[in-house]
């Protein structure tokens, strides 16, 4: 069978490869819509830590074959978005699967209306919580030390400092 790639090169993904076959789904395509508006403020997310980085002086390389960085070849991220949800109780969550292979794993959480960030979650490889986490508004304590409000605490920790200044 060929690659999910090949679908998406020559049918644009799989929904078209059915269409061309005569094949039409019954579902409603509209979360679709939704997938492609959240997937662009991670675009927008990675663009932004790429461009400040660079700005920096700190040499930024995609890992080929992965949604992975690696920052002045010392540690590798990935950024996740969580998307808001709202559960049945009328409680919002945020469900999030975090990469395995990545030492900090920067994971964007939108805003109730799934159209900006509201804040970020670092999460590093030690302390990377399950797979499949759910954050809520308020979380354990564990979870909350590693929420920030900016990305600045990370690109401070990734800029440059001469050893002559480190004193």
């Amino acid at each position: 069978m060929p690659a999910s790639s090949t679908y998406h090169y020559r049918f644009e993904g799989m929904l078209g490869a059915y269409q061309r076959i005569g094949y039409h789904c019954t579902k409603d395509p509209s979360f679709r819509r939704v997938l492609s508006a959240v997937d662009a403020p991670a675009a927008e997310l990675v663009a932004h830590l790429l461009a400040a980085f660079r700005r920096l002086g700190v040499e930024v390389e995609h890992a080929p074959g992965s949604d992975c960085f690696v920052v002045a070849g010392e540690f590798t991220w990935a950024v996740v978005t969580a998307r808001c949800q709202r559960t049945k109780y009328d409680t919002l969550v945020w469900p999030v699967q975090t990469p395995p292979a990545v030492d900090l794993t920067i994971t964007a959480r939108l805003n109730e209306a799934n159209d900006g960030i509201q804040d970020y979650f670092f999460f590093p490889r030690l302390d990377r919580p399950p797979r499949h986490v759910r954050l809520r508004p308020r979380n354990h304590r564990l979870l909350e030390a590693d929420r920030f409000g900016t990305l600045e605490p990370l690109l401070t920790l990734a800029a440059r400092v001469s050893i002559s200044n480190a004193g």
